[in-house]
């Protein structure tokens, strides 16, 4: 199987990458339809279908640019010098509300029907935004109480969060201020949050809800409510199937760490006075 195509780019992964399949039934990670993101791989012929790690972190040339047949394509030159910033982001929320699929999807263009592991590798990928390269580096975390210890060895050094609910489970939307907002407060305190809401394409799916009659679904009015209740930067509604505003949850991530928002100066009451220390 040759996983080497025109417009693809470079990628060196740590392990053996999760296996799901395309439109076309293939097992693979990646797509070339419609991205500037996308991926070639090493290949190991011991293990058929399997894109391998091989050392190092998955990487990314945001180009699209014609890549040599040759089993590994090498970064340009001038694309790891622009690449001067790197930002850390965590994505943090409830277990199953998406996150590992958001991170698939945003990553590969593609949506894994078959396989999605419980936590996906953390990776880095070189990644232009308004002109600005950086080397955006993602980290996937476990949203079960099982993991509560050791989750939060992940938000070191996190320059954004994240903070994912899912548009059809009101009990994740309620465990953003419950649950997330206090624990990101504790262990990284004044970090921005990009608040979003996944499975979009779920919420006016009339049969899911025939489906799960239990389930309940989250109005944007509610999403945005949710956002100025818990200070996030911005919030945006998702669907890692249909990639709708997928990508514009990673451009919202590395705007606000690259143009954070400016904070409001305190006005001075009339006749209040400066403090001043003898």
């Amino acid at each position: 199987m040759d996983l080497i195509s025109n417009k693809w780019c470079t990628v060196t992964v740590v392990g053996v990458a999760p296996k799901f399949r395309d439109q076309d039934n293939r097992k693979t990670t990646t797509s070339s339809s419609n991205t500037t993101m996308v991926v070639a791989a090493h290949h190991d012929t011991a293990s058929e279908n399997e894109i391998l790690v091989v050392a190092g972190l998955v990487q990314f040339e945001v180009t699209k640019a014609e890549i040599s047949s040759s089993p590994v394509a090498e970064l340009s030159p001038a694309t790891q010098m622009s690449a001067s910033r790197f930002i850390k982001c965590v994505t943090v929320g409830d277990g199953a509300v998406g996150k590992t699929c958001l991170l698939i999807s945003y990553t590969s263009n593609t949506f894994p029907t078959d396989y999605v592991p419980t936590v996906f590798d953390n990776f880095s990928a070189n990644v232009v935004v308004d002109g600005s390269t950086v080397n955006l580096g993602l980290w996937d975390t476990a949203g079960q109480e099982d993991y509560n210890r050791l989750r939060p060895l992940s938000y070191r050094g996190a320059d954004v969060f994240i903070l994912a609910f899912s548009l059809i489970s009101k009990a994740s939307y309620e465990n953003i201020p419950k649950k997330w907002i206090p624990e990101l407060r504790h262990y990284a305190p004044g970090v921005p949050i990009i608040l979003v809401g996944t499975k979009l394409d779920l919420r006016d799916d009339k049969q899911f809800f025939i489906d799960h009659p239990g389930a309940v679904p989250i109005s944007t009015a509610q999403g945005e409510e949710l956002r100025k209740l818990i200070g996030a930067a911005a919030y945006i509604e998702c669907s890692a199937k249909t990639q709708q505003n997928v990508k514009a949850v990673f451009d919202a991530a590395i705007k606000v760490v690259l143009q954070p928002p400016k904070q409001k100066k305190r006005k001075k009451k009339k006749g209040q006075k400066a403090c001043s220390i003898l």
